[in-house]
């Protein structure tokens, strides 16, 4: 008599499967996605840096000068930005915006001149 064993026929045994390869296109895609992910980021910490390294160049100016207020071109100069428009009039100042445009954000700082012939810088805000 055939025991159990024997009745069956034999199976092949299964093979495990390698790893299933990744398409080019796939990585293409993910590779742009990743250097524009990046160059996002980037550009976004530059703008923001650079506006934030010009808010502490001016704050540590006003809180040490008091008496010697410093002119237009001088505050142009030291942040490195022209600002972005003319200079519009309130309440007897000048208010000047400069901006460090992101691809997301827009980082902006509001100086405030006298209104004199030659603006000194009075205070500054950011947003």
């Amino acid at each position: 008599m055939a025991t159990p064993r024997e009745e069956k026929p034999a199976q092949p045994e299964a093979r495990p499967k390698g790893k299933k390869r990744v398409s080019p296109a796939r990585n293409a895609i993910g590779l742009s996605l990743l250097v524009v992910c990046a160059t996002v980021a980037y550009l976004e910490w530059n703008a923001n840096r650079q506006h934030g390294a010009a808010v502490r160049k001016l704050e540590r100016y006003l809180d040490q000068e008091q008496d010697n207020m410093l002119s237009r071109d001088e505050v142009e100069k030291m942040i490195g930005r022209a600002a972005d428009g003319p200079a519009s009039n309130e309440n007897l100042q000048q208010k000047v915006t400069y901006t460090w445009r992101g691809v997301i954000r827009k980082h902006v700082l509001t100086a405030y001149y006298t209104g004199d012939s030659k603006p000194r810088l009075i205070r500054i805000e950011t947003k």
